[in-house]
Formats: C-alpha cells, structure tokens, sequence
C-alpha cells in the first residue's frame, strides 16, 4: 500500500495508530499509540506530536526503501506536514483549533509518499505502463464529441421563465459577502459543471501546438498570448453560472488532430473550503503540459454586482525548451444582479511571464465604462525588459489586432475568435463515465434545467440539494473523532516559485506530469482512465465497460496505483508489520521493501 499513489494519506500497519492519534493494531507502535491518544496534558501532547512524527518516519523510510532511494526531495509539506483549520483540503480540512494549536501532524497525501519513493517532483519517475492497464486506450474510442450546436456556447436556447428571485437574492446579501456561501437560484445555473467550463480554454487547441514550434522566443509569447486570449467567448442565453463542483468531482476529454497528435484536459475538484479546483492539459508529442488551479472567490459589491476573482494561474511549460509560462487570470463580473438588465462582463488585468526567457505580457480586460464605450475591450502589450516589442488591442469575443513595434508595422490581425474553428471536446457518453464524472454527477440536475418551455425549478433545487447534501457527509466536513481529511485523486501539492512575487508556495500538480522532452513511442497518459476509474472513500471502482478489459480487471484486483480496492487494504496489514520493523534502522527498511511491494 506504500506504492498505491492513491492511498497514502492512510498510513500503513502499527504507524496507523500513532500517527491518527488511536491504538495501532500492531506491537511495533504501542507505546507510539497510547501516547498519541493521551492529549489530557502539555507533555502527552508533545509526546504524541513526537510519536506522529516517528511514525511518518517509518513510512517516508520504507517509502524509500521501495524504490531504492536513500534520500532525495522532500517537499515542504511532507517534511513539515500539513497543519490547516480551513476548508475540506487534503490534509487539512475541518480539523480542530486544538488539534492544530496541540502540533498535530496531519497524514501525507499519496502523492507525497510518491514523491518521496520517487526521489523527486515532477512526476517523470513514473512508469505509466503501470499506471494504465491494457485496454485502457479503448476508453478514447467510447468517446464522443461535443454535439456542434454547441461548439463556443449555446445561443439557440430560448430561456424560459424566471421564478422571482430578487427577494430570495436580497434576503442573504450585503457588501462584501462570501458568495460562495449563498445559495444562488437555480434560475442562474448554467448546465455544465465549472470542472468543464475551465475547459473553455482549448476551444482553439491548435494555436496553442502553434505556440510551441515558433523558434523567436518573442513571437512564442506572443503566440502563446494569443491562444490564451481565444479562450474567453463562449457563449450562453442570459448571465449563466456553472455548478460548483463536489469535492472528488472530475471532468476529462481529449482532442485528436490531424497529425494523429492528442491533446488531453483533466480537472478535479481538490478542495471544497476554500473551493479549489485543480487542472491538467497535455499534448505530449508536442511538448505542451500544463498544471493550473483556479480558488474562486466571489463577493458581493455593493450596489448590486457579484464580482468571482479566479484565484490561481496556470503554469504552462514547453518540455522541449525547458520553458514555463506563469499566466494569472482575470475576473468577472455580474451587473445588475437585482435591478435593470443583467449581464456579465471580464473584467482586472492578466499577466503571462517566462522566467527563462524574460518576455512579459500584461492584459488588461476593460469593463464598459457608464456613459459610453464599449463591452469585451482587451488591451495589453508584451515586453522583454524595459523594451516594448508588441501591443494588443480589441474585443476578446470577436477580434484582436497587434502591433509589431520592432519592425514599425502596422496593426495586423492577432486572432478573430468568430472565424478560429472550434474543435469539439471528445467525452465518455454519459452511461459510461465514472460515478464522480461530472456530467453523470449532474446528470439529472441538466436534465431538470433543458426542460422547455416550463422548468420545474423545484425539482432542479431539490436534485441539487441531494448532491450537495451528500457531500456534506463526508468525513472531512466532520469534526472530532468522526474528522478524516480528504484524500486527492490525482493531483499532489508542490513547492512554486512564483516568479510575478518571488515567494514560494504551494500549487497543485496532476501526479503524472512529465516534464522531459517528448520521446517517440512513449506510453502517453490517459485521463479518461484517471477520471473515472480512479475510486475516492465514497464508493468502490466505477463499472466495467465491455472491451476495455485491463480497466476492468485493475478496478477488480487492485493492481492499478490510482484505484484503491479491498485487495489494497487486505494487503496494507501484511506491509505494516514489515514497515514497522524499519524503525529498527537501513536493515529494517530494507526487509520492509518486500512486503510493501507486495502489497
């Protein structure tokens, strides 16, 4: 089970105990368990805040012994743990202002015995022939793409009959309130998850592959600025929200082009409080990856406009060139949220910098001013030092216009989003996607909300409330003994330079990533795979579909590191006695590494 990239944060045999502060089932940690569990004074505290520690030792150790690495990168949180009172995020969640006060070591995600087994971050260690069973790649020919009327927003749509929502809107706002806390009506919904809508980005995949040829490392930011520019114009019938994703929830498609190349987006909802929702885009024989994580924040602003600050960025890298673009994102803004005409505007600056190569671009997205101009305004330049090479000017739902200053030139076109052919996204139809899929998660709410001309909003609500109700479940919104923090599927956390602040922080990284240069025949990744067949604590393995057979049988036996599974937990006993004999020193370590890799 110390292999199983999806089971860590459950340590292993006798560790158990002492590290979740119980009686461990094992002879090798007793004295570490009843110290753990005696927090009636100062010195047990330390004690058991000592015994944690130990215990996360005897893992990390055979962690190592696994895989044969002495040593080798330890990210902050694995050396220091995760000690976090907010929200429902791994590690952290709602766990207790004592237990955090006490000096409580909150348990290591999987990824973080990865990493540690590993010998590094980046996630190239990994062998994806033992990721992804045989048969796997049929998943890509279940799939099918976006219907076209609904390729860049659905605008035939007629938008039926609003119930009367300015009191129930009233009722529960006031300057400054968290909306994320506030029940928006149903009215408001749009009828795909936000996990997709982040997919909104690769409706132009191709400029993006354009991107990454050019060789002028000037003309590739400003390639690269002009595909994330394309990304911002899909379209719905009046000012429409997503649903905001479930913890666990996941969303995956892909794109094939015509140089038999595929592109491939992945998202999951990491963390319910602060909401955080984590992504992955790759199209490896191009050397293109990308990890982003977008924490919405919304507020209200006085006198009736909702503003949700897309928190985060994207970390786009081109593997070929050892070069990674750090891209902010902007902000919307919903006006007239109870009087007069609604609608929705982008609105804040964006930023696009590489480290390696200096070149900056600064965007600004303008809202439309009072008395006059107009909606959907860009402006932006791109320098490389103190030297201005390009401005950008336009609208970003219909053209943009740049001038290239080195060579004096006139305005010549960027980009016109209204002639850029749209490529659909290639999804699992919805009676073959996993359980926390989330076009099948929200399967029936969707369906409530396309009904014409009448929809029962009631019936949206309460299909809604079911969804969300069963989230609050969970044992990482409890508190107490009942407390377990949640585990990630697929993403890790790791150590950022942010280069726009110069501090380091903590970002999310799908633990596949791979960071070398694309080599011909490689084993590529599968999110459709990870997405619905990786299994969380609220249920087991997602059903099996016919001729997908080495899916099926990894879901079965428990060979896959991303689905844990009954063999997973039945083999997890055998490798804690093994793991707490590596307390005793190397030797130990080394006769753990066995077992542990048996199981």
């Amino acid at each position: 089970r110390i292999c199983d990239y999806r089971c860590g944060q459950t340590s292993v045999g006798g560790a158990r105990g002492a590290w979740e502060g119980r009686a461990p089932a094992h002879g090798g940690a007793a004295r570490a368990g009843s110290l753990a569990g005696d927090g009636s004074s100062e010195g047990a505290a330390a004690a058991a805040d000592a015994a944690r520690r130990r215990a996360r030792g005897v893992v990390l150790d055979a962690a190592r012994a696994v895989r044969g690495v002495p040593g080798g990168f330890v990210s902050p949180r694995a050396r220091e743990g995760r000690r976090s009172a907010e929200g429902c995020g791994p590690g952290g969640g709602d766990a207790s202002a004592a237990s955090v006060a006490a000096g409580a070591v909150l348990p290591l995600t999987g990824a973080d015995l990865a990493a540690e087994a590993s010998g590094g971050a980046g996630g190239g260690e990994t062998k994806l022939e033992d990721v992804y069973p045989a048969g796997a790649e049929a998943l890509f020919d279940a799939t099918v793409p976006d219907p076209s009327e609904t390729l860049g927003g659905k605008t035939d749509d007629i938008e039926p009959d609003a119930p009367n929502v300015i009191m129930h809107v009233v009722k529960q706002l006031m300057p400054g309130q968290d909306l994320t806390r506030v029940t928006i009506p149903s009215f408001y919904l749009e009828s795909r998850s936000l996990l997709e809508k982040l997919a909104d980005v690769m409706m132009h995949p191709q400029l993006i592959i354009d991107a990454s040829a050019h060789d002028d490392p000037a003309e590739r930011m400003l390639s690269v600025t002009r595909w994330f520019l394309s990304g911002w114009h899909y379209k719905t019938v009046g000012v429409k929200k997503p649903y905001n994703p479930v913890i666990g929830e996941t969303f995956a498609c892909a794109w094939t082009h015509e140089d038999g190349s595929r592109s491939q987006y992945f998202a999951e909802q990491v963390s319910h409080r602060p909401p955080v929702s984590a992504m992955f885009m790759e199209n490896r024989r191009h050397n293109i990856t990308a990890n982003a994580q977008v924490w919405t924040q919304s507020r209200f602003k006085a006198p009736q406009t909702a503003v949700s600050i897309m928190a985060g960025g994207v970390r786009l890298r081109f593997t070929d060139r050892d070069e990674e673009y750090f891209i902010t994102l902007p902000s919307f803004f919903a006006h007239g949220l109870l009087l007069g005409t609604l609608r929705m505007e982008i609105g804040g600056d964006a930023t696009i910098v590489c480290e390696k190569t200096g070149h900056r671009a600064d965007i600004k997205f303008k809202q439309k001013p009072m008395m006059s101009g107009e909606y959907n305004v860009v402006q932006g330049s791109i320098s490389v030092g103190k030297a201005k090479l390009f401005d950008i000017a336009g609208k970003w739902d219909t053209q943009l216009d740049v001038i290239d200053r080195r060579a004096k030139k006139k305005s010549e076109l960027l980009v016109d989003v209204r002639r850029e052919p749209i490529a659909p996204k290639e999804v699992l139809p919805i009676d073959k996607q996993g359980p926390w899929e989330s076009r099948r998660l929200w399967a029936g709410v969707t369906a409530a909300l396309q009904k014409r001309p009448t929809v029962d909003w009631m019936a949206v609500d309460r299909l809604k409330g079911k969804i969300e109700d069963d989230q609050r479940t969970l044992p990482c919104h409890q508190e107490g003994a009942a407390f377990r923090p949640w585990k990630t599927k697929c993403f890790r956390l790791v150590p950022f330079s942010n280069p726009l602040t110069g501090e380091t922080e903590e970002v999310w990284e799908m633990v596949h990533s791979r960071y070398t240069p694309y080599a011909a025949g490689e084993k590529e990744n599968n999110v459709l795979w990870l997405s619905r067949m990786t299994a969380d604590d609220r249920t087991g393995e997602a059903e099996s579909i016919p001729g997908v057979d080495g899916a099926a049988a990894a879901a079965d036996e428990g060979t896959a590191k991303s689905t844990v599974s009954e063999a997973g937990r039945t083999g997890a006993a055998a490798a804690g006695e093994a793991t707490a004999t590596a307390s005793g020193g190397a030797g130990g370590a080394s006769a753990a590494a066995p077992a542990a890799t048996a199981a």
